[in-house]
């Protein structure tokens, strides 16, 4: 019995010496597998961080790109472009993609101002939009694009220079023409206390050199950045395991800068889980943006798994087969838990890879993505659209297949040339290259090319957008340039543009021809052709052309200029007619002015010629008349004794036409006065009602010969107006002939005495014909008539409406009809009315 129980003894004890052991052994097995499996999570949590950020580092890279094949990005631009990141879905922990201009300091309110006016902001943003922090500094750094806008509203005018952390990293960025990452700062948007940082990429003025830091300096525009939210991207990147993890990060300072002060970016803690074990400990540095991270995560949950792996064998000890079991089980459970989080984090790798891809696929650009030998890396769904080539077709396929000739047999020896030399064409900026389709034509394009390094491998990132339609409205705009010169050069037109701001202006050939002078003697400063003006008029075409400018009237104006001669020596005098458009901004302010010279000397010369001829013509004429009328007179009166009924009607057909003749004659010298502005008007404040009442009754018999009556139908006793009293009846005696004239018998032809507002309105209404619609346009021109045949029924001229339109012009009003066919017509015309307390005499006896 007793050597039972020392067997029983040696077997407890040896049971006991061998569950110890495998405890101990499956202690040791499970806490290696553990730490085997939080090394490798942890190694892939920290490697999706860095994709994570790589892949934001191509977001932006992908907004530099945009930016530099675009002559100016707008706010809807932008904003669109953003939308369809989809950085909520895509991208968690982005709290925001922005762009922020440079301003130098004497542009500041000019900015602000052009800001506020934006009407694509909302109406509450875009008034109150100011510069923040308020203050003067030698330049700022203004945040004019945040998107998504909603909750980012705050972030809307803050100086990114104004703030240490954020100046460093823009320094830093301008400077190198790379990206830069900024030390932890709070978002001025941040409503809770997140840790954030900036990532921040250079833009530059399209064309502009940037080989030199001084260089990049002088092109420096502005920069787009993204703003991350630490908690949140780590948060999105280890997702529910952050509730079984503590994570640390450590902002070292710049990249090489030494050691410096850490700065806390970020501690994460599970919370209701045990004390971190240092143990279960993974540490890593990342480089990132020009500043290095120490990132350190340590696991929770790992030391209980250990205790409870340990206590499952102490229990199963007494059974080699159940401890054994037991082990196995463990170990391979252990190995199944590490393979099952491998399979997870290359499964999170492939979704992150399929978000890259899907925001390159959604762009509305090709992007292409080449290595140094020129072998095509990416080709996204803008590119097969564009091309016509399936992106498996193309992958690791020489990029000049996209190209025709002689750019196709070049694009080798660039690479190799600026692999050697480091000299740029293109990349970095943007230029107009010609693709090839699949299907071999060829189109226009914009290329842009940004160079990346990523893991020490360079790679050139293009983007493409189709211009033919661009240059297809290039090509029509330049064919209607060349027929509008063309049509400017056969009709003798000069065409010039001022530079309002500059005080510059740009002449063609012809204005050249016009004003005498060279394009090498000319330096187009305004002054130069405000000297040529003939002093004589150069008040009245300078105030003209301001007139313009502030918007008052259009620039129309007549004026003569001086012009050197060598042969004979001296000058000579051109008359020219002058028109033009002004061009304003959004504000209305007057920017530019384009118009046109024409010479109308010849015109000029042919209207004297003209006017010097009808006064030489109607004087010698009337003369003659007077005494053919007065002779007529005298045998129609019986001073030769009593004539025969024939030959007294011969007399009164002739006394008939001389007295039209007569009539002609004086309308002609009329209209010669006035075109010489030799009529003289003597302007008094008068009554306008007897001047009617005289006037009716002055033509009341001329009415009675054609059956016709006229009456008054409206009167206006008190009303007074300005004007020639002869003159007044001169213009009413033109209206009521012409509605008695062509007025059917027995019909009454009205007139009236109305106020109109401020004017006082004289109306003379007939039932006749009417004006013929073809007609009307030509009205009041000289010599129009609505039968201009030599058969014509009724007399007159043709230029008693043109008299009246000069005179009540000269009078301050207006003259006008209306009328409907076989309905009859109103003949009407205003005067200003003077009111009554400022009814004093006036006169006005300067010639018209």
């Amino acid at each position: 019995m007793f050597g039972m129980q020392r067997s029983a003894l040696f077997a407890l004890f040896g049971g006991l010496v061998l569950t110890v052991w495998a405890g101990q052994w499956a202690a040791g097995v499970a806490e290696n597998e553990a730490r085997y499996a939080f090394d490798q999570a942890a190694a892939a949590r920290f490697l999706q961080i860095k994709e994570r950020l790589d892949a934001c580092e191509g977001v932006l890279r992908g907004l530099q790109g945009f930016f530099a094949g675009s002559a100016e990005v707008g706010r809807d631009e932008f904003r669109s472009y953003v939308q369809r990141l989809d950085l909520e879905t895509r991208l968690p922990g982005v709290q925001v993609i922005g762009f922020a201009r440079r301003v130098p300091f004497a542009a500041r309110e000019a900015y602000v101002d052009a800001v506020r006016a934006d009407r694509r902001l909302a109406a509450t943003a875009g008034p109150a939009f100011s510069i923040q922090p308020a203050g003067e500094r030698p330049e700022y750094l203004v945040i004019e694009y945040a998107e998504p806008a909603t909750g980012n509203e705050a972030a809307l005018g803050f100086d990114l220079l104004s703030e240490s952390a954020r100046r460093s990293a823009v320094e830093r960025a301008r400077t190198d023409a790379a990206p830069a990452a900024s030390a932890p700062v709070k978002l001025v948007q941040e409503v809770a206390d997140q840790a954030s940082f900036l990532l921040i990429m250079p833009i530059y003025a399209n064309g502009a050199p940037i080989a030199t830091g001084a260089e990049r300096q002088e092109a420096f525009v502005g920069v787009v950045y993204a703003a991350f939210r630490m908690e949140d991207l780590a948060r999105a990147v280890f997702g529910h395991d952050a509730d079984r993890v503590a994570l640390t990060v450590l902002d070292l300072g710049q990249t090489g800068g030494g050691d410096g002060i850490a700065l806390p970016l970020l501690r994460l803690a599970p919370a209701g889980r045990p004390s971190p074990n240092s143990a279960y400990s993974r540490q890593t540095t990342l480089a990132f943006g020009g500043r290095q991270w120490r990132m350190q995560t340590e696991a929770a949950d790992a030391p209980v798994a250990i205790g409870r792996t340990v206590a499952v064998v102490l229990a199963g000890g007494a059974l080699i087969s159940v401890l054994l079991f037991a082990l196995l089980q463990a170990a391979a459970g252990a190995r199944a838990r590490a393979l099952k989080l491998a399979d997870g984090m290359t499964c999170e790798l492939r979704e992150a890879e399929a978000r890259t891809r899907a925001v390159l696929d959604n762009t509305l650009d090709a992007i292409i993505t080449i290595d140094e030998q020129g072998l095509i890396e990416s080709f996204n769904l803008a590119a097969e659209r564009l091309f016509g080539h399936n992106a498996q077709a193309v992958l690791g396929r020489n990029v000049k297949l996209l190209m025709p000739e002689p750019y196709a047999g070049e694009h080798d020896n660039y690479l190799r040339a600026y692999r050697d030399s480091g000299v740029r064409k293109i990349i970095g900026s943007g230029r107009e290259v010609v693709g090839r389709r699949a299907d071999g034509s060829c189109f226009p394009i914009d290329l842009a090319v940004t160079e990346v390094v990523v893991n020490d491998r360079r790679r050139f990132i293009g983007l493409i957008r189709d211009i033919t339609e661009r240059k297809g409205a290039e090509e029509r705009l330049l064919e209607i340039n060349r027929r509008f010169d063309h049509a400017a050069e056969a009709a003798g037109l000069g065409v010039w543009d001022w530079d309002i701001a500059t005080d510059k202006l740009l002449w063609d050939e012809r204005m050249y021809a016009l004003y005498g002078v060279r394009r090498e003697d000319f330096d187009g400063a305004y002054a130069a052709w405000e000297n040529a003006v003939h002093p004589d008029d150069r008040q009245t075409a300078v105030a003209a052309l301001q007139a313009a400018v502030r918007g008052d009237a259009p620039f129309d104006c007549e004026f003569r200029i001086r012009i050197r001669v060598r042969r004979p020596p001296g000058e000579q005098i051109r008359h020219i007619k002058a028109n033009g458009l002004v061009l304003r901004n959004t504000q209305g302010q007057a920017q530019r002015m384009i118009g046109i010279n024409y010479d109308i000397s010849e015109r000029k010369q042919m209207e004297q010629m003209k006017n010097e001829f009808v006064s030489t013509v109607s004087h010698e004429l009337r003369t003659p008349l007077t005494s053919i009328r007065g002779s007529l007179g005298l045998l129609d009166g019986g001073a030769a004794g009593q004539l025969p009924d024939a030959a007294k009607s011969l007399i009164a057909i002739a006394a008939g036409n001389c007295e039209r003749l007569v009539t002609l004659i004086n309308d002609i010298l009329d209209m010669e006065k006035i075109a010489s502005e030799r009529m003289s008007f003597d302007l008094t404040t008068q009554p306008l009602m007897p001047l009617v009442e005289q006037a009716v009754e002055a033509n009341q018999g001329y009415a009675v010969q054609h059956d016709v009556c006229l009456e008054i139908v409206a009167r206006l006793p008190a009303a007074c107006a300005q004007v020639d009293p002869d003159r007044f009846l001169q213009v009413l005696a033109n209206l009521l002939s012409n509605a008695a004239k062509f007025s059917p018998p027995g019909e009454t032809v009205g007139v009236s005495l109305q106020r109109r507002g401020e004017c006082l309105r004289v109306e003379v209404v007939d039932r006749g014909p009417g004006v013929p619609e073809e007609f009307r346009a030509r009205l009041f021109e000289k010599f129009s008539q609505a039968d201009g045949s030599t058969t014509r029924d009724k007399g007159g001229s043709g230029l008693g409406l043109s008299i009246s339109r000069a005179l009540v012009e000269r009078m301050g009003g207006e003259i006008g009809f209306s009328s409907a066919a076989g309905e009859g017509c109103c003949f009407w015309f205003e005067l200003p009315e003077v009111p009554a307390e400022a009814r004093a005499p006036a006169s006005l006896g300067a010639p018209l």
